[in-house]
């Protein structure tokens, strides 16, 4: 969208806003009564962390492309707003996964920094090895991730309040390593064959480097809660 036209989106959401008496802020704490972004998802993304661990519901109006996160796009942001304000909405409630003591609501990674080559990587459920493949990396996501990066990496779509995950080899060398579908109650931990230039990122965002050869991920505790004022197809972006 051009700059100007989210701009005037910006300010007639400001004026809607301010004329109902409601004070705004430009930042995420325990005061707000819930987080309202304005953008794509991925801005949505980098407001779901602060948000969940606050455990304040995120609203969205969709300036960007797919808007698959928003509940509305700019040809009806006064209307969802108004409906946000009167309360005529539901919360849609997202797992989300964690390692290391961050969290994602789409997805964990692991791949060699700027994807500089392949890694050799070892998966284990519930402590039971599983498979060993070499590939670019590879991705554990949510049901709400399974439409992103896993979808691109050959992943499964899967319905957004289904209790599971998927485990999404990238790039794989052999063909015969498919994603593997597990219950959000499994416990996943990677080990790789060395840690040079590895790298763990949290939703295409946060990249930490992996300073040791094992990776632990499960659920998280927290949740992205989601605003929707309508019924929005499940698999229509």
């Amino acid at each position: 969208m051009p700059e100007n036209s989210s701009r005037k989106i910006k300010s007639r959401v400001q004026w809607r806003l301010k004329e109902r008496g409601i004070r705004v802020i430009h930042e995420i704490n325990e005061s707000v009564a819930f987080v309202l972004v304005l953008g794509g998802d991925g801005a949505i993304l980098r407001a779901a962390k602060p948000a969940a661990l606050l455990k304040k519901p995120v609203y969205g109006i969709n300036l960007g492309r797919v808007g698959y996160l928003s509940d509305v796009d700019k040809t009806r942001c006064l209307e969802g707003l108004e409906n946000v304000l009167n309360g005529a909405f539901h919360i849609d409630k997202r797992i989300m996964i964690e390692s290391r003591g961050n969290i994602a609501l789409n997805e964990i990674c692991v791949t060699r920094a700027n994807f500089g080559g392949v890694v050799s990587l070892s998966l284990y459920i519930n402590g039971e090895f599983t498979a060993a493949f070499r590939a670019d990396g590879v991705l554990v996501c949510t049901p709400t991730g399974s439409t992103a990066y896993n979808l691109s990496a050959g992943g499964p779509v899967i319905k957004p309040d289904a209790e599971i995950f998927a485990v999404t080899p990238i790039c794989p060398q052999t063909s015969h390593i498919k994603s593997i579908v597990l219950s959000s109650r499994d416990v996943i931990k990677i080990q790789a064959e060395q840690t040079n230039n590895l790298v763990c990122s949290f939703d295409g965002g946060d990249s930490f480097p992996m300073d040791n050869l094992f990776l632990e991920i499960k659920r998280s505790r927290y949740y992205t809660s989601i605003i929707r004022t309508g019924a929005k197809g499940v698999f229509k972006l």
